[in-house]
This record gives structure tokens, C-alpha cells and sequence, in this order.
């Protein structure tokens, strides 16, 4: 077919047969003129980008966004050792952008030419069609705006995140083959290659899966959790970048900040600070302590919190003498769900996890945080946050197999830790003690678990008022 300025003629078809299925009031309304690219096209295909008469779509930005794609791949796979790259959207969130890169090599196609040192590099030596995912930080308000000022810490924090995960554990993870923290490249910003994991994400394929099949995909997730959590550290925190630059024996963690940079103005914002070694219970209660010593200089008016901080830390005590709060801290994913487990069906009874993607959350904590229970494959109709049902509830016979499965693979530990209500309690009390009570969630959080552990053990506690 004969190639029409940007189209082949049988896109021109496709395009003049979807106008005349339009309803008649789209098609003789001028401001309706423009057709529209279909919403199932590539975010980079040519027909998301070009009008049929060779101007732009209203988001016709994703042109300038690509080409500088384009750019970039032509340094990291020169043209003289590889054909030209395909490339397509695998995902976008709010703050990046993770985009498929297909390379096949020239010499796979008996042309005769040799890899480029970079592709052999990249690839190894006999080099093989590889796929990549690029990973590009962008900002909220769009992929071509200036990047935010706490986007760096972010991607150093993500750098870090896969570096020890990827030394430490032996799973299907991301790992980085470059990366780039300047920015002085095609993208005028920074980026990290990865090597490319396939699957589906266990999320969209879940309701399609039979029963024997969720109950092999629970009974992985449980070991992949205990897998996960066998890494443990000296502290709580996040994970130092100086693991990436002067890797040790063991892993270096930096205290959680406190205000979070979200939260804080910048020039409030202290820098990292390689965390003390504590048992959870100093952790918590050193982060009770420098929240009420934040909002007491920087906040002088604001005393509702006061009293929170005032019960939370006398539950903290309490759990710590009852034993619910351990003495280590373990490696946690931070966003364990279905949306970032990646799976392919292996049989009519099997399921195969493939990957687990999105570590950017990923931190040390408590053994109780690292022991949270996989309740959405029992329960998909709860919130995320919502896990205090995960125990409760109506659940039909299918769910209840799940749960069962999960019981049954999972440690003694593991099992009294997810579903128990006191380490439901210690979770709530985890993230308030790292968010702080700022924000009104997240004193409402304080007050519903106050509640909670007083119905739960109105002895142990002392009368509380809510304000």
C-alpha cells in the first residue's frame, strides 16, 4: 500500500469509516470536526499524534515527548549496531513515565554489521533482541513541564530501592542497566534503562483466574512476602543511595524524614540522616517525639494533636509489652498489590509470578509492617487501607478458599501478624508515626485506632475524651 503523506491509505479507511459511524450531531457540528485518535491506540502511535491532514491532536504534545525519546535510544543503541527501536507506553503514573523499548540488533538480521560496545555491552556478547522498559521522571502537570524540586531525591531513592533489593533478593525484580542523574541528555532530564520483566499484572487478570489458580497465586505471594521480609536491617528507614556507591556487608538505612518532603517547606527540609540503630519500640517513640517537637516550633497553635500523640504513645508501650512490636526491622515493599505483581498462567491449576515492579516505596520497618496480609484476594471489594475487615465480613465460599490457602502457606508468624487486631492497630500507629498529624486523614486515622484498641482492650487504657 502506497504510503499517504504520514498514513497508509488503509488507515485513511479506518479514519473516514469511523467519521461516517459518528452520530449525525458529531458530524454536522463544526466544532466537532476534528477527529478524535482512538483512546485504544499506543500513546505514542502515529494516529494518537497526526491528524489525517498532518496537523496535531489537541494532546499532540506526546510528538516533542517522543522524538526526544527517539533521540535518546540513538545514543544508548547507535544505529550502526541495531535497527531502530519501536518504542510503546507500558505505564504513566503522577510522577513518571515507563516506557517499552523493543531493540533488535543488526547482526540478528545477517547484514553483517557488528554490535556497537554498547549494545554489547548492555546485551552481552552474542547480542540477542532484548526489550527494555526507559523509566522517566515527570511532573503531575505534564510529561513535558519542569520536573519538581524533590524529583531527584526521588530518583536516587529509587536507584537505591532496586540496587540492595536486587543484590539481596532472588526474585523477578527491575534492575538497572544505566541510568542517568544529570540530565545532560536528549530528555534534558534524568532516567534509569531497565531490563524489561513480562506479565500480566495479577490485578487485571485476577477475575479471569479460576479458583485453583488464586489459590496457587496466593500461595506465592505469601512466600514472596516472607522472602521479602528475610532482609533485614539495623534500623527503620529508607534506603541510603551510599549503598549504590560504597556498597558493605550491611545495608545502610537513613532515619525517615520528619516533616516528610512533601509536607515541608524547602527550607525546612533537613537533609538525609544515616539512621540510629533502635529497637521498634524507640523507633515509634522517638517519631512521636520529633512530630511534637516539629509542630511545637513550627506550629505553635496547632494543640489539637496533643493529646493524640499523648494515647498513641501509650499504646506503643503497651504493645511493646505485650510483645506485638519484635525486635528487627525488615525489608517491606510499601505497595504490595496486584497492580504490581506480574503473572502469566502457567496451567489450568498453576499461576507463575513473573515480577514484582514499583519498589519505590520500598523501606525497613517492623516485622507487624512487613507482615501485612494479603486480605485483597479475600476480600477485593475492601479499600486498600480498609484491612480491618480483612478478618471479618461475609466472604463466599471461592473467598474463603483463598483465605484458607494463605493460612496454610503462611509462617505461624506471618499468619498471627496479618490478621491479628493488634497488629492491624500497630500498622495505623507505623503510619502516623512516619506521616505525622498533619493532615486530617490522618488524625482521623488516630482517632478510629484509638477506638479500636479501647474496644479491644478498655482495661489497658486510660479514659479518653475525643476532642
Amino acid at each position: 500500500m502506497a504510503p499517504i503523506g504520514r498514513f497508509q491509505v488503509s488507515n485513511l479507511a479506518q479514519l473516514q469509516e469511523a467519521l461516517q459511524n459518528l452520530p449525525a450531531n458529531l458530524r454536522s457540528n463544526p466544532q466537532s470536526s476534528e477527529l478524535q485518535p482512538p483512546a485504544s491506540l499506543d500513546f505514542f502511535d502515529d494516529d494518537r499524534i497526526f491528524t489525517p491532514d498532518g496537523g496535531y491532536h489537541p494532546d499532540g504534545e506526546n510528538i516533542d515527548f517522543r522524538e526526544k525519546v527517539f533521540q535518546l535510544l540513538s545514543s544508548l543503541f547507535p544505529p550502526d549496531g541495531s535497527q531502530h527501536p519501536s518504542i510503546r507506553l507500558l505505564g504513566k503514573g503522577s510522577y513518571n513515565i515507563v516506557v517499552g523499548v523493543d531493540v533488535v540488533p543488526k547482526s540478528r538480521r545477517g547484514d553483517g554489521s557488528k554490535p556497537s560496545a554498547e549494545i554489547s555491552r548492555l546485551f552481552g556478547t552474542p547480542p540477542k533482541p532484548r526489550t527494555f522498559a526507559l523509566r522517566i521522571p515527570v511532573a503531575d502537570s505534564g510529561f513535558n513541564d519542569p520536573l519538581p524540586s524533590y524529583s531527584m531525591d526521588d530518583i536516587y531513592q529509587d536507584i537505591a530501592n532496586l540496587y540492595v533489593v536486587g543484590q539481596r533478593l532472588d526474585l523477578p525484580v527491575p534492575r538497572i542497566l544505566k541510568h542517568d542523574l544529570k540530565g545532560y541528555n536528549a530528555l534534558d532530564r534524568p532516567f534509569t534503562l531497565q531490563n524489561f520483566i513480562g506479565g500480566t499484572q495479577l490485578e487485571r487478570s485476577w477475575a479471569e483466574l479460576n479458583l485453583k489458580q488464586k489459590v496457587s497465586a496466593i500461595q506465592a505471594i505469601t512466600q514472596i512476602v516472607e522472602k521479602i521480609a528475610s532482609v533485614t536491617a539495623p534500623a527503620a528507614g529508607q534506603i541510603a543511595y551510599s549503598n549504590v556507591t560504597s556498597p558493605g556487608k550491611d545495608i545502610k538505612v537513613n532515619e525517615f524524614l520528619i516533616p516528610t518532603k512533601y509536607q515541608a517547606q524547602r527550607s525546612d527540609l533537613p537533609g538525609p540522616c544515616e539512621a540510629m540503630e533502635q529497637t521498634p519500640h524507640e523507633f515509634l517513640m522517638s517519631c512521636c517525639k520529633r512530630w511534637i517537637e516539629y509542630e511545637n516550633k513550627n506550629m505553635p497553635g496547632f494543640s489539637m494533636s496533643t493529646p493524640l500523640w499523648s494515647k498513641i504513645k501509650e499504646i506503643i508501650t503497651i504493645l511493646e509489652e505485650k510483645g506485638w512490636l519484635g525486635g528487627s526491622f525488615h525489608l517491606v515493599h510499601g505497595d504490595f498489590f496486584g497492580r504490581n505483581i506480574l503473572v502469566e498462567i502457567a496451567s489450568d491449576t498453576a499461576v507463575k509470578v513473573t515480577g514484582v515492579v514499583d519498589w519505590d516505596m520500598a523501606r525497613f520497618a517492623p516485622k507487624f509492617v512487613a507482615f501485612r496480609g494479603p486480605f485483597w484476594a479475600w476480600n477485593p471489594e475492601l479499600e486498600e487501607e480498609k484491612e480491618d475487615a480483612a478478618n471479618t465480613g461475609a466472604i463466599s465460599r471461592e473467598e474463603k478458599a483463598i483465605k484458607e490457602a494463605f493460612l496454610e502457606t503462611a509462617s505461624p508468624e506471618y499468619a498471627t501478624m496479618a490478621l491479628a487486631e493488634e497488629a492491624i492497630i500497630a500498622r495505623k500507629i507505623f503510619k502516623i508515626a512516619t506521616f505525622g498529624l498533619l493532615a486530617v486523614e490522618l488524625r482521623g486515622l488516630a482517632f478510629e485506632l484509638i477506638k479500636q484498641w479501647e474496644e479491644l482492650h478498655p482495661r489497658l487504657t486510660k479514659q479518653y475524651v475525643a476532642l
